[in-house]
């Protein structure tokens, strides 16, 4: 009877199909487990997802059309009642936005549904660009506070090994797992670090004071450009009426007041009152949403991935430590998320454009970012926003590089800004390489829009299956990443969430701990593109984007996102390589050149060259490109005299350049010059036998002829 990855028969299958919930043999899981239409993908299912209560919108962004000035819009947003009016839309007032367009507060909130349909109402006005509803995103992490990993398993190579911690109820031994999903970044710390600044925004909850990021374990305020530290003076752009209805003016503010220059985090915890307000849901795959969220830090995480002070005997060292990076704080995320609006915004201002509506009235950013992180997404399935797009356009124009998670919905579909035109949309895979339980990756069809590529999210594989290596058992949570940021419980205190783990009580003076989710994965996919940057502040996001799918390492064979198998194409160009990427920010170097070779006539010649950073090969005979010859060992055609003295050589190239190896030559011995199959005069005893042959055929002849 066949199976499939899960080791179920056709008649579990329909079992399955029936009943939309799995139990996985005991070797894997011990409770049964609700199928998501991720994993159901993988045993050949369809499985509609679990449908979210509808949240109430408050704004409409829209967009006239007509003179592109600032000026021009401001004025059209105060005769935006007209326009409004014309599609049976009551309005309460029209700001101007960035980008010309203008948010619409509406007379009274309406569903979702109900608001997309009014906003396409309006579009249809031959006066309107675009109008769309104001949407919710959500920040891209999963908290996992009851172990601390012993050490960053995410920066290690792919034949590394990591040994995993002990979890003490119930007492588990200690895992030690090939790390095939690490990043490659320790050996790339041993490369030449470029010397340009580069500003990334944090584009996220907010931040806090931390040793390990400012110098400063204060309670309060951050401090901005603390002497030795990462912190530049950010702002805070999420607004006192942010997702408002259905909740009150200030509740995913949570700090007194709009939008000011303090983009200090004050906490998004969300009361189990609240959680079950459509705007606050979490999909959780049937379970109870009912319950207290504590407060997650999550921009300080964010910003210790990419940033962490290295060797100062406490915590982690970011991605980017040796580099003269800088994080500029940008808030735009609260509790139960943020608005489309404020993140809008936010992309804006940290790029370097102009925002109205804060404090004070015109923000001009004194500092550009080269890199942006947002670290939230919309629900998956949510095309772009146009407002979202051009602000995104618009930051890329400006020299911006954006990097933006695909969400954790467990869905065959990713978010917005994933999906965003020029946005680098990060997907999550785990210790082993193979995608996450949780990470959205590209659609079923496998037509666009997909990840660009892959980084390490912490947690459990999407089947729970053993690839290469990789040790099969259901604490996969335990190789989760560790960051920065305060007790989550305690928020006056500053290291991990306390547990009943002795070692990771007695680690608390670390200030770290551990968590899974995309937004992790692209937090460190934004380190390595700042690493990037140090050393080539001219690229754009186009080249940086083509570099890291260029070197992206290949998903491990067995994995479901590899070669031929079921998500292939699904999660983006690979596993991203911060050695791979940092190498080929120069143009490839040779190690070891081809060398000349001897052989006989009628036999082949293999030529190969060892070489860093190079993304093609392209070998060539006699300086004319050899057809199909693109990897690093060439192997020729039987050769011919003629072949004789002939050069081979190889291009390496990458997107910083072409080097061209030394030129190799071929010795062939033995051949003539007139024969085509390289062969000369024969033996004599191949003479001699040849005759008797002729003869012998002669003999045949005559005696047929009588």
């Amino acid at each position: 009877m066949s199976s499939n990855k899960f080791g179920l028969s056709a008649v579990a299958l329909s079992a399955v199909a029936a009943a939309v919930s799995l139990s996985l043999p005991t070797a894997v899981a011990q409770a049964p487990v609700m199928l998501t239409p991720k994993q159901a993908s993988l045993a050949g299912i369809s499985v509609a997802p679990e449908p979210a209560p509808e949240y109430e919108v408050s704004n409409l962004i829209v967009k006239l059309r007509g003179p592109t000035s600032e000026v021009a819009h401001a004025k059209a947003a105060t005769n935006m009642r007209a326009y409004t009016a014309g599609a049976g839309i009551s309005m309460k007032s029209a700001v101007a936005m960035s980008g010309g367009a203008s948010v619409v507060t509406l007379e009274s909130p309406m569903t979702l549904s109900s608001a997309k349909a009014v906003a396409a109402r309006l579009a249809a006005d031959p006066a309107v660009e675009y109008a769309e509803p104001d949407i919710v995103f959500k920040p891209s992490a999963l908290p996992n506070d009851t172990e601390l990993p012993l050490k960053q398993w995410n920066w290690g190579g792919p034949l590394d090994m990591y040994e995993g911690d002990v979890q003490i109820t119930p007492p588990v031994p200690k895992l030690t797992s090939m790390t095939a999903g690490g990043i490659n970044m320790a050996a790339a710390w041993d490369l030449p670090v470029g010397g340009n600044e580069v500003v990334i925004a944090v584009i996220d909850t907010g931040i806090i004071n931390h040793p390990d990021l400012n110098g400063s374990s204060a309670l309060g305020a951050y401090v901005p450009q603390a002497a030795g530290g990462r912190f530049l003076a950010g702002y805070d752009f999420v607004s006192d009426n942010a997702l408002n209805p259905p909740l009150g003016l200030n509740f995913v503010a949570n700090d007194g007041g709009g939008r000011d220059a303090d983009p200090t985090d004050p906490g998004d915890n969300v009361p189990a009152a609240t959680k079950n307000n459509a705007a606050c849901y979490e999909n959780r795959r049937g379970a109870n949403n009912n319950f207290d969220t504590p407060n997650t830090w999550h921009g300080t995480r964010t910003a210790g991935i990419i940033a962490a002070t290295a060797d100062n005997t406490i915590g982690m060292a970011g991605i980017a430590h040796k580099a003269n990076i800088k994080i500029l704080p940008v808030r735009a995320l609260g509790r139960c998320g943020g608005s489309l609006i404020d993140i809008v915004e936010a992309i804006t201002w940290a790029s370097g454009g102009a925002v109205t509506g804060g404090t004070p009235a015109t923000l001009t950013p004194t500092t550009r970012a080269k890199v942006i992180n947002v670290g939230a997404a919309s629900a998956p399935g949510t095309q772009c926003p146009q407002s979202l797009a051009d602000a995104i356009t618009a930051a890329i124009s400006r020299g911006a590089v954006v990097v933006a998670p695909t969400g954790n919905n467990y869905a065959l579909d990713i978010s917005a800004p994933a999906n965003c035109p020029g946005v680098i949309g990060v997907t999550a895979h785990a210790i082993n390489g193979e995608s996450t339980q949780y990470t959205n990756i590209g659609p079923l069809s496998k037509q666009g829009p997909n990840p660009t590529i892959s980084a390490p999210g912490g947690g459990r594989p999407a089947g729970l299956g053993a690839l290469d290596g990789a040790v099969d058992n259901p604490r996969w949570a335990g190789f989760s990443v560790w960051s920065t940021g305060r007790d989550v419980l305690a928020p006056n205190a500053l290291g991990i969430v306390r547990s009943n783990n002795p070692e990771a009580n007695a680690a608390n003076e670390n200030n770290a701990y551990m968590f899974s989710g995309t937004s992790d994965a692209a937090a460190q996919v934004s380190g390595i593109v700042a690493l990037v940057l140090a050393k080539k502040n001219t690229w754009t996001s186009t080249e940086v984007t083509n570099l890291l799918v260029a070197t992206a390492r290949p998903f491990p064979s067995l994995a479901s996102c590899g070669a031929g198998n079921v998500w292939a194409g699904q999660c983006g160009a690979g596993m991203v390589d911060a050695l791979r990427a940092l190498q080929a920010t120069d143009p490839p170097a040779v190690v070891t050149q081809p060398r000349a070779v001897s052989v006989p006539a009628g036999q082949t010649a293999t030529f190969t060259v060892e070489a860093t950073g190079v993304t093609t090969y392209q070998w060539t005979r006699a300086g004319v490109d050899i057809p199909n010859a693109n990897v690093a060992s060439y192997t020729t055609p039987a050769l011919a005299a003629t072949d004789n003295n002939v050069a081979y050589a190889v291009k390496l190239t990458n997107p910083a350049g072409t080097t061209t190896s030394a030129a190799a030559t071929v010795t062939v011995t033995g051949g003539s010059a007139n024969s085509p199959s390289g062969g000369g005069a024969l033996p004599t005893w191949q003479l001699l036998l040849l005759s008797s042959l002729l003869l012998a055929a002669r003999v045949r002849v005559a005696y047929r002829e009588q």
